[in-house]
């Protein structure tokens, strides 16, 4: 089942793309292989922006075709990117993970952490479920 939602392109080049879907709320990137370090600070921050600015609290994660992150990335999305898009409001994390191993390994530590710090995480290997998930999330009953 595909799903289709309104959506703003915040950002449109090679090594990502980044979404608004005004509908519902969520903030969606798309990386690529050609991703560096400025251009994921970039797309990041442009994210946590959208977080701000809308009061969003879900965030969708295409990362199938992104490459492992370098050490000092990962420290900077820990120590500085996270803790802002936690203050902005995110709680809902849906992360399509890559293709290969060596860089889905990469990403343990981030749900990990992302777990740690509050975000409720779940991961998927396509993107439409991972959509579902997030838009039926905070539908759910609360479990006692």
């Amino acid at each position: 089942m595909r799903i289709i939602i309104a959506t703003l392109t915040i950002i449109n080049k090679p090594y990502a793309q980044l979404f608004y879907h005004e509908e519902t709320g969520i903030v969606h990137h798309h990386l690529t292989a050609e991703l560096n370090s400025a251009n994921l600070k970039e797309v990041l921050f442009a994210g946590n922006e959208l977080l701000k600015k809308h009061h969003a609290t879900k965030w969708l994660s295409d990362n199938r075709f992104m490459q492992a992150h370098a050490e000092e990335d990962a420290d900077w999305i820990g120590n500085q990117w996270l803790p802002q898009a936690i203050e902005f409001g995110w709680k809902y994390w849906a992360l399509v993970v890559p293709q290969t191993w060596h860089a889905r390994n990469n990403l343990v530590d981030y749900v990990n952490l992302f777990h740690d710090m509050g975000v409720r995480v779940m991961v998927f290997t396509e993107v439409d479920p991972a959509m579902a998930w997030l838009l039926n999330i905070d539908k759910q009953p609360a479990k006692r």
